[in-house]
């Protein structure tokens, strides 16, 4: 079957979680209540029981360079995979030109639809036959691109790889289709509750940066992209200059700088692409409100994060896990699901683009229980500030990361897309050795004082469902 890899970016986490978090959770809830009570779920006995939990990472990561183009290799020979991520950065939806807004996305699918001397059909296919999967995906910054295949199989994904990227067939007949679908994914958007959310969080919230557009363009643009246009747009991204590789497997070093020089050597040094501005954002207690005829309230709400590359990200990662990110048992969790049973469950994560650096968040209440849930999330917020987190909590939410951390590579794909996550955010080649050793050394000073500075301003809300009453 089609590989591709799940999308990301801002966009994708509220979209995902608005759907999930409203509907699924409630169904988690229940799942893990239930479960652990007929023995079915224990999260803590399944992280003690893993074989990946005390793992460390003895094998070496390596930066390689080929034709101008550095990459990261991990060999891993266990098992006859190889897994490559690349990523084309300041090359994503947000890059569109003015008058061509859904470009990036438009390439991203119409891509995949033939290349070389293979339609669609005979290139799925052969992928299907040989166990290749080939997937591309434009986020608001990049464009990016995933291989997987048996070792067995490298020789024709290479070449299936590269008629794909050089060679696209752009038949106009898929790129009326793939517009069509747009268009009434756009006519979607405005029926879809959540979706009008994240739009309108976007539009708060980022106002007049290219991060503050819809994902899927705008109609005008979307009608009048050309296959011309798609194949200009390829051309002026695939470079070498905002090229990042993570490749991963049952693959040498040699092998690795053939596959560079192979697929990417030909490409033009300079991207044409230009950096994005950076957003200027400072939370000031705002709230805007939607009105929709519907049972609940969804909420989305936002504050000033920090940068992964930032001195304050582990000490602010801490002290959000034990707010809100650390699921059922988090701060929030507690005091609003299980003390006061306003919400099936709120959660906040760390959001970085290249951009902006957010502490964003999610939550559903019935419309009489929004206002007592909000308040509590701004009490919790608040001490979160003035109080910090305790000994005990540090401890306990340490040994819960430290313990969880290699739980994510249980598959080759995690460990190329880690690697491409090294080079993006500067991280280091030891970082997967040196990971956890951060996460341990916090002290609970250094979480407090990160506490106290993020969380002192009062997020800013966005939020859709029935007229408010005037207070």
């Amino acid at each position: 079957m089609l590989y591709r890899r799940k999308k990301k970016g801002f966009f994708y986490y509220f979209k995902a979680l608005l759907y999930s978090a409203i509907t699924g959770c409630a169904l988690f809830c229940l799942y893990q209540q239930e479960g652990k009570k007929l023995g079915l779920f224990d999260a803590d006995r399944i992280l003690a029981q893993s074989v990946l939990q005390n793992k460390t990472f003895s094998a070496e990561v390596k930066e390689i360079e080929e034709a101008g183009i550095k990459a990261y290799l991990m060999e891993e020979h266990s098992n006859p995979i190889i897994s490559i991520d690349f990523e084309f950065q300041n090359s994503g939806y947000a890059h569109d030109k003015k008058g061509k807004f859904g470009l990036a996305k438009i390439a991203s699918s119409l891509i995949m639809d033939g290349a070389g001397i293979f339609d669609d059909k005979a290139l799925l296919d052969l992928m299907e036959e040989n166990g290749i999967k080939i997937g591309f995906n434009a986020s608001k910054d990049s464009f990016s691109g995933s291989l997987i295949t048996p070792k067995a199989n490298f020789k024709t994904a290479q070449s299936l790889l590269k008629q794909i990227m050089f060679s696209p067939r752009l038949p106009l007949k898929h790129l009326t289709i793939t517009k069509a679908q747009m268009l009434k994914s756009l006519q979607l958007q405005k029926e879809n509750p959540s979706s009008v959310l994240s739009l309108a969080f976007n539009e708060q919230i980022y106002g007049s940066h290219p991060y503050g557009r819809n994902p899927l363009g705008i109609k005008e643009d979307i009608e009048s992209i050309s296959k011309d246009d798609i194949t200009e747009y390829l051309e002026r991204t695939f470079a070498k200059q905002n090229l990042i590789i993570g490749i991963a497997g049952d693959i040498s070093e040699d092998e690795s700088k053939s596959f560079i020089k192979n697929i990417f050597g030909s490409m033009p040094e300079e991207s044409a692409q230009e950096l994005l501005e950076e957003l200027e954002y400072a939370s000031q207690g705002k709230e805007h409100h939607i009105e929709r005829e519907m049972p609940q309230v969804i909420a989305v709400f936002s504050a000033k994060g920090t940068h992964r590359e930032s001195p304050d990200f582990y000490p602010l990662y801490l002290a959000n896990y034990i707010l809100g990110e650390s699921g059922l048992t988090s701060r929030l969790n507690k005091v609003l699901r299980e003390d006061n049973g306003l919400t099936y469950g709120i959660f906040i994560t760390l959001s970085n683009n290249a951009s902006s650096a957010f502490i964003s968040g999610n939550f559903s209440a019935s419309a009489e229980n929004y206002e007592k849930a909000k308040e509590l999330l701004l009490s919790q917020w608040q001490k979160m500030a003035k109080e910090g987190v305790s000994s005990y909590e540090l401890e306990k939410a340490k040994k819960s990361l430290i313990d969880s951390f290699n739980l994510r590579f249980a598959d080759i794909e995690g460990l190329s897309a880690m690697l491409l996550a090294m080079q993006k955010y500067n991280l280091g080649l030891d970082f997967l050795q040196k990971r956890n050793d951060y996460i341990k050394n916090l002290t609970i000073k250094e979480v407090n004082e990160a506490a106290k500075k993020y969380y002192s301003a009062t997020p800013d809300f966005v939020t859709i469902g029935p007229k408010r009453k005037e207070k």
